[in-house]
């Protein structure tokens, strides 16, 4: 077998001491021989520090100091890599034993730009656990616009992320998300690889983000929707996504950085992707006025979409324009 490749992962913490020692543990235990782990703490108070001392002569780097958040942390982080493959383990989550070898095997084996597996998701408050594996689809544009990636579980080559320019400060809740999309326009979307294996564990609690803050994800990730069509100067789509779609959670002070080559149309077909999207699940949605799915169906660029797809929007259409009332009709959602 070839050489592993360098796996470089970052883990961002602040105040996580009741988590993180299982964090670090679940990462040196790999016994991985070629890892390049690396702590960013942003100067907690709690036990944390202590905790990270304990393992220190395992870090490659490690610094706990004030930052501007999760991503500038990551970002920090991410001037200490020099690994082939990335990804960042936050301060509450773990990996599942082997991981790391079976994350090398498949890029040995199939050399994937994306290698995504299965996430185990534990919500500490009612005690439910969940999998949750990556759907792949047959399109950029609906690979983009309906992104499913769970963030633990997903490792990209380290030379992409700098390419498409680190993480966004601007993002707290869809830095991760945003990272990517942009990889997926400038790389397309043939080149990745899901795996079934079990990769990492990841926790919803009270302090978490997902936990708390979902909304908070929703206007992150339809303010990189907004802001893609802002770029190629798509004022339809972006005026949809920011008046219907993010229901006025635009993040206003971020702005997307699109520092590589990319097809204008990929752009405009994942946005009315998107759109769709939304469409779909208003007019199932018996709870939400007529209104809104009647501007977004009169408005859509249908010819962007598969033709599966293209056929459910233009029946929505067509009922929302004479019966508008009679939304009992289930339609087949198309993956």
């Amino acid at each position: 077998m070839s050489a592993l490749p360098k796996i470089s992962i970052i883990t961002p913490s602040f105040n996580q001491g009741q988590y993180i020692e299982q964090t670090i543990q679940s990462v040196l235990n790999q016994n991985y021989p070629n890892l390049e782990y690396i702590i960013i703490d942003a100067g907690s108070t709690d036990q944390t520090v202590e905790i990270i001392k304990k393992y220190e002569q395992h870090l490659t780097y490690w610094v706990s100091e004030k930052d501007r958040g999760q991503s500038h942390a990551i970002n920090k982080g991410l001037e200490k890599c020099t690994g082939t493959l990335f990804n960042w383990l936050n301060s509450d989550d773990y990996l599942e034993p082997g991981a790391l070898h079976k994350i090398a095997e498949t890029y040995l084996s199939t050399q994937a730009s994306i290698i995504i597996g299965t996430t185990k998701i534990e919500n500490v408050n009612t005690n439910e656990h969940s999998d949750f594996v990556t759907q792949q689809f047959a399109t950029l544009g609906k690979t983009i616009s309906r992104i499913n990636f769970w963030q633990p579980s997903v490792y990209v080559l380290l030379e992409d992320v700098l390419k498409v320019g680190k993480t966004t400060e601007a993002l707290h809740y869809g830095m991760d998300t945003e990272m990517y999309i942009k990889i997926l326009l400038m790389k397309g979307h043939t080149d990745i690889k899901v795996i079934p294996e079990v990769i990492s564990h990841y926790r919803i609690h009270e302090s978490s983000k997902t936990g708390s803050l979902l909304n908070k994800f929703h206007g992150d990730v339809s303010s990189i929707f907004h802001q893609l069509a802002l770029h190629i100067e798509d004022q339809k789509n972006a005026d949809k996504i920011s008046n219907i779609i993010a229901e006025n959670q635009i993040v206003e002070d971020y702005k997307i950085d699109l520092p590589f080559a990319f097809k204008k149309k990929d752009v405009e077909s994942l946005c009315e992707n998107k759109v769709y999207d939304f469409v779909n699940l208003l007019y199932n949605d018996k709870s939400v006025s007529n209104k809104d799915i009647q501007f977004l169906v009169k408005n859509i660029d249908s010819d962007l979409l598969e033709p599966a797809d293209k056929i459910i929007v233009n029946k929505i259409a067509l009922r929302m324009k004479w019966l508008p009332w009679l939304r009992t009709l289930t339609l087949k959602k198309n993956a």
